[in-house]
């Protein structure tokens, strides 16, 4: 967990979109929503 502290909810946000957007296109969409509500989660803690 302490790789993903050292960087902003946002850039974690980006790789997973990008990750999931070359290995699952059909699903980015819906995983991706999810990685963002985790994301805002983080941001406001």
């Amino acid at each position: 967990m302490s790789e993903l502290d050292a960087r902003s909810p946002a850039d974690f946000e980006n790789d997973v979109e990008a990750i999931f957007a070359k290995r699952m296109p059909m699903m980015n969409s819906c995983i991706g929503s999810r990685f963002k509500a985790k994301a805002e989660r983080w941001s406001k803690n």
